[in-house]
C-alpha cells in the first residue's frame, strides 16, 4: 500500500512550488458531485492523502489547491496562456504574436486532473491568451469584461467565447424549467411538452446577453470575429447533479425513460444552439458560430456537462478548419 501524504504536508509542497501539477495530480481525483453546473469539483485521493485532522475543510482545501495548481500552469497541460488579469492578457497580447484571445466557462478551463478542453488543444500549435474561467456566468463576464483591454491592444483576430452553459442547465436548478411526468406525454417525440416557456424566456434573455458582447466587442475592437459556441447534447445519468438529478425531480426517470429524457435535454440545447446560429449568421461575418453538436460521440463524456479529451480534440480540429486557423 502507498504511504500517504499529510494533507498538511501536501499543502506546503504546493504553496512552495514543490511539487507541480503533473505530479500532483496522483493525489487528486474529479468529483462532479461537489460542483456546481460548469464549476468541476475536486477531491483528495483518500488513497494517497491523509485529510483526517482536517475533514471538516477537506473539499474546500483540495479545490483551493487545485486551482493554485492550475494557475502554475502544469508542464504539458496546455501551450495556451493563462493571463490571470486583463493587464497581463494585454501585455502579453502587445509583446506576443498571439492573435487569439479566449474567454469562458469550463468548456474553456477545467480543474488540472480534468480532460483538457478546446482551448487547450488550440493552445498546442498557436499562441493563444485566456482568461476563461470554470463556472464563469454570461452575466459576470459582462459586468467583469476583463477582455475588453486585451481587444483595444489590437491584432486580436479571432476572441473565442464559450458561455450560456450554465443558463441552459438551469444553474444547476433544471426542475424549473422542466413540467412534471405525465404518462399521456410518455414518448420521446413528446418531449417539448416537458419545457416550459421560462426556459424560452430564459433564452431570449441569454440572448440579449449575447447581443451586448457582440456590441462590446466591435466598439473594442472592429476588426475581431467574435467566435462562439453551441452545446452537445449531454447524457442524463441518475442522480446526476445538474441534469439526471433535477429531472428525476420532476419525475422523469434517466433509467426507465432514457430516451424521454435524453429527449427532452436534446430540445433545450437544441433551441439554444438555434437562437445562437441564427445570432452569428446576420451579424454580417463579425461573428462566428462553431456546431459542436455532433462531435461528441455518447461514450465521449466525462460526467454530464464535460466532454473526454477525444472529443474536446476533435472540436478543437473543427475550429481550426472553419476559421482557417
Amino acid at each position: 500500500m502507498a504511504k500517504k501524504i499529510l494533507l498538511s504536508k501536501l499543502v506546503e509542497q504546493i504553496e512552495s512550488g514543490a511539487i507541480d501539477g503533473k505530479k500532483a495530480a496522483k493525489y487528486f481525483l474529479p468529483d462532479p458531485g461537489t460542483g456546481r453546473p460548469f464549476v468541476p469539483g475536486v477531491r483528495f485521493d483518500p488513497a494517497h492523502v491523509d485529510d483526517t485532522a482536517f475533514k471538516a475543510t477537506s473539499n474546500a482545501l483540495a479545490a483551493a489547491l487545485a486551482k493554485t495548481l492550475a494557475d502554475q500552469a502544469a508542464p504539458g497541460r496546455t501551450a495556451a496562456v493563462r493571463a490571470g488579469t486583463p493587464a497581463e492578457a494585454t501585455d502579453i497580447i502587445r509583446e506576443s504574436a498571439a492573435k487569439i484571445l479566449a474567454e469562458g466557462d469550463s468548456w474553456f478551463d477545467l480543474p488540472f486532473i480534468w480532460p483538457r478542453t478546446i482551448v487547450d488543444f488550440l493552445g498546442e500549435k498557436r499562441p493563444i491568451v485566456t482568461l476563461a474561467k470554470a463556472g464563469d456566468t454570461m452575466e459576470n463576464m459582462l459586468a467583469e469584461a476583463q477582455f475588453v483591454a486585451p481587444l483595444k491592444a489590437g491584432g486580436v483576430k479571432f476572441f473565442l467565447f464559450s458561455g450560456g452553459g450554465n443558463d441552459v442547465v438551469g444553474n444547476g436548478d433544471l426542475k424549473l424549467y422542466v413540467n412534471l411526468f405525465d404518462p399521456a406525454y410518455s414518448k420521446p417525440a413528446d418531449a417539448l411538452y416537458y419545457i416550459k416557456d421560462a426556459y424560452y424566456g430564459m433564452l431570449d434573455a441569454l440572448m440579449a446577453q449575447y447581443a451586448r458582447l457582440a456590441k462590446i466587442v466591435k466598439q473594442a475592437s472592429p476588426g475581431t470575429v467574435l467566435v462562439v459556441h453551441g452545446y452537445s447534447f449531454v447524457i442524463p445519468q441518475v442522480d446526476g447533479p445538474w441534469v439526471g438529478g433535477p429531472l428525476m425531480q420532476r419525475g422523469l426517470d434517466p433509467v426507465h425513460m432514457p430516451d424521454l429524457c435524453r429527449a427532452v435535454v436534446r430540445k433545450m440545447v437544441e433551441a439554444f444552439n438555434a437562437r445562437l446560429a441564427a445570432f452569428a449568421a446576420s451579424s454580417g461575418g463579425r461573428i462566428a458560430y462553431m456546431n459542436l453538436t455532433p462531435l461528441v460521440k455518447t461514450n465521449e463524456w466525462f460526467d454530464e456537462l464535460h466532454p473526454r479529451e477525444v472529443a474536446a480534440k476533435r472540436m478543437a480540429t473543427h475550429y481550426e478548419r472553419t476559421l482557417g486557423l
